[in-house]
């Protein structure tokens, strides 16, 4: 009974790893990342808490049917022996279910050599060896073109 709480609580703490980290390695080869990571944490951590539910509510049944305090005792520990086996063993089944069919990552996608994103200008020098100017400084600023609209005309003051 003591082993199944020592494995309990390292798998509550391997699945409160997972759910924050949202990395859980199985084997050197299998590491499962993101979301199905965070879910595999998730379910180790049950056994503890669902084991001390079931546990509770057959003593709360038995209690509430009228059995003697000794008589409680010593039934729920032989059921509550079966109960942490069971959950242990179905949540651990289950992680490892999920480790097996999480989606693997794709493979990155080679962007051809000429490739240019369209949304930033591109920051390579020109022919001439001159980098443009970076957008938001006092030179980016200055040397862009004004405004589409009314065209700008200098009125005198006088006129």
């Amino acid at each position: 009974m003591w082993c199944f709480l020592v494995l309990e609580i390292a798998t509550f703490v391997m699945g409160i790893v997972a759910l924050v980290k949202g990395k859980i390695a199985f084997t050197k080869n299998l590491v499962v990342r993101g979301a199905m990571a965070r879910m595999i944490g998730v379910v180790l951590m049950l056994p503890l808490p669902l084991t001390f539910s079931i546990t509770f509510a057959i003593g709360f049944v038995m209690a509430a049917n009228g059995r003697s305090q000794h008589e409680i005792a010593v039934r729920a520990a032989r059921i509550a022996t079966i109960v942490e086996f069971g959950v242990f063993i179905a949540c651990a089944l289950l992680a490892v279910i999920l480790g097996a069919i999480a989606p693997k990552r794709p493979a990155k996608r080679k962007l051809p050599e000429d490739f240019e994103d369209e949304s930033y200008p591109s920051d390579a020098p020109d022919d001439r060896g001159i980098r443009p100017p970076v957008p938001g400084t006092e030179v980016g600023i200055q040397a862009s073109p004004p405004p589409l609209g009314r065209p700008q005309t200098k009125t005198n003051a006088g006129d």
